[in-house]
């Protein structure tokens, strides 16, 4: 595969993180990778460890789809912190909204939050089309979906 030197699945906030654990469905275990800064132009490797960040967060946030693909780019942390300015606004709680993937609600608070795009997730999708299914096999063989229904690409919607 060519060598890209643009980072092109833009790892280099994640170099700080040194490594990524992600589970190898293949292999039947989890696998830890040391980020190796050196390779960041290998488009192989980065799609590789982009697919191990994103699959870690979508563990860590019990295979909420919009949750995961925002903290792709924002990072774990700010999702979180989002997630809880919503709670707190609302009187919700964490867990049930991290577990709810249709309360999408957490997304209007998007903005408090000054790391990466806010609009990330509706970027992301618009190449998908409209109507599509997203599901997600969980490490227990379960899957998760998520059916998103786009009018145009403002009107999203998702359940």
């Amino acid at each position: 595969m060519k060598e890209n030197a643009d980072d092109p699945m833009q790892l280099k906030n994640w170099l700080l993180k040194e490594k990524v654990i992600a589970y190898n469905f293949r292999e039947g275990k989890y696998e830890t990778v040391i980020i190796d800064k050196n390779k960041i132009s290998n488009l192989d490797y980065c799609i590789k460890i982009a697919c191990m960040i994103y699959q870690s967060n979508l563990i860590a946030l019990n295979y909420n789809t919009l949750l995961a693909l925002q903290s792709y780019n924002m990072g774990y942390d700010a999702v979180i912190s989002i997630v809880n300015y919503y709670c707190y606004s609302e009187g919700k709680n964490s867990d049930e909204v991290i577990e709810d993937s249709s309360d999408v609600a957490w997304m209007n608070y998007r903005n408090l939050i000054n790391n990466g795009d806010n609009k990330y997730i509706e970027n992301v999708l618009r190449f998908c089309g409209s109507n599509i299914k997203i599901s997600n096999k969980k490490i227990d063989g379960h899957i998760k979906s998520l059916n998103i229904i786009s009018k145009s690409e403002k009107d999203i919607s998702f359940k």
